[in-house]
């Protein structure tokens, strides 16, 4: 159902309200990047998504939850970028990199770092990543991470600001389960494209 998603808390107060409401009804939640998301949805496995927009959605009915999330960087504390305030393109230009696994992100990544990108791991959970980051020197690009941070890690924000708009997504489709339905209903959303 989600990627690694700090905006989360605002579907999962969802989904414990609608389990009140129906105490037989059981959600798989499923961690994974846009890409697998969106694969799992196309193959029926799952239901309905919370991604960034950081995929092609024109087959999906999407509902845009107006909850953007900022990009930085997560550092061990004893790295030199730790104690900026904010870092830049420049900054970053020959650090060994973690990105998140998704074509597209990767692709912006490129195109907004240049010649000099060095691109060491890819991730699709963002704790391996935090454990590599801890072990190492490298740089993790990822979603504002405050509540992930420990001890050891610092989140320090890109500048220009970069955002990600967190959506709901669910396939294209005249009859949904029933019980998908009623949480699309709970959830304020009626078979409607809201893009």
């Amino acid at each position: 159902m989600t990627g690694e998603i700090e905006s989360f808390d605002l579907v999962a107060q969802k989904i414990r309200e609608f389990h009140e409401l129906h105490p037989k009804v059981m959600f798989h939640i499923h961690s994974g990047n846009a890409e697998e998301i969106c694969a799992a949805i196309d193959k029926g496995t799952v239901d309905i998504g919370y991604i960034v927009q950081s995929v092609s959605t024109m087959k999906y009915e999407v509902f845009n939850l107006s909850v953007s999330e900022s990009w930085g960087i997560l550092v061990r504390s004893s790295h030199r970028l730790a104690a900026k305030e904010f870092v830049k393109a420049d900054d970053l230009k020959k650090e060994k990199l973690i990105v998140p696994e998704n074509t597209r992100l990767r692709n912006d990544i490129r195109e907004w770092i240049g010649p000099g990108l060095h691109i060491a791991a890819a991730y699709t959970l963002l704790r391996n990543a935090m454990i590599l980051t801890e072990v190492s020197d490298w740089v993790t690009v990822c979603l504002e991470t405050q509540k992930y941070v420990t001890k050891n890690l610092v989140f320090v924000p890109l500048r220009p600001e970069r955002f990600s708009t967190a959506s709901l997504i669910w396939r294209h489709a005249s009859a949904y389960r029933p019980v998908m339905q009623e949480f699309l209903t709970f959830l304020g959303i009626q078979n409607m494209n809201n893009k």
